[in-house]
């Protein structure tokens, strides 16, 4: 099962495509923490339980035959899943309740392994070839995306540009960036993986004292020479790492620390 398991996460049984199309929902439940795909049985859980983290989708699927049962969980968002095989000697255990250790104790640890692994391969200093161009990502902070602490392009401080469209100011507007899942992997060892950034006034109160975040709703809302600002492709290899933002036809490469 194992085996069945990593196979599904690598798509090596079916094209990537079929694989994420495959796992996704087709129904909600009247339940906010669970709904239903083909054949999984999903189980939403949110870091810490707390409504403003992101949510985490566990695709499972279990059964039972006699005395002996079974459970299959995957986590595609952190790539990981886990089996348990179980028998007892009055009736086959019941298994579920440990979609609730894995969501209290495994994944909130597999949430800081990959904050990481995100500040290892993104966070630093980047620029453009001929030096006109920087941008600085920062650690994540513990905090959900890649934090954007500044882009300047020549002299043009993009971030003082941003938050003149958004009304706001500088100081009060936040940038992270948030992996969409596309990648193309360009050979053995390189890869390209689109990132959208969020656009949020902090000084705004729309959010206040809700679980909504209407910041994920504006994807696209800020466009520039046709192409949208929020879009970033890194690209990953063995020694570098480099980000192109589309929009202003822009290519920088991180600096050595």
């Amino acid at each position: 099962m194992s085996r069945a398991g990593i196979a599904m996460l690598n798509s090596t049984l079916a094209l990537s495509a079929v694989t994420r199309r495959w796992l996704k929902p087709i129904a909600h439940t009247s339940n906010l923490v669970n709904d239903t795909g083909r054949p999984w049985i999903i189980y939403k859980s949110t870091l810490d339980q707390n409504p403003i983290n992101p949510v985490i989708d566990v695709y499972t699927s279990y059964g039972s035959l006699g005395l002996y049962s079974s459970y299959l969980g995957l986590v595609p968002d952190y790539n990981v899943g886990f089996v348990i095989l179980a028998a007892d000697e009055v009736a086959a255990a019941d298994l579920n309740v440990h979609v609730d250790v894995v969501a209290d104790v495994l994944l909130p640890e597999l949430e800081k392994a990959a904050l990481s692994q995100a500040e290892y391969v993104y966070s630093g200093e980047y620029r453009s070839n001929n030096l006109t161009a920087s941008l600085i990502i920062e650690d994540p902070h513990d905090l959900p995306g890649l934090s954007v602490s500044n882009i300047t392009v020549v002299s043009t401080d993009i971030r003082e540009e941003l938050a003149r469209l958004m009304g706001t100011s500088p100081s009060a507007l936040s940038i992270r960036l948030y992996p969409t899942d596309l990648t193309e992997k360009i050979s053995s060892g390189e890869t390209r993986i689109a990132f959208r950034a969020v656009f949020q006034d902090q000084d705004a109160p729309i959010d206040a004292g809700t679980p909504t975040c209407v910041t994920w709703l504006s994807v696209d809302a800020l466009n520039y020479n046709g192409k949208p600002l929020d879009l970033f492709i890194f690209n990953v290899t063995k020694e570098t790492t480099s980000v192109e933002i589309p929009a202003l036809n822009l290519e920088m490469t991180k600096r050595a620390k």
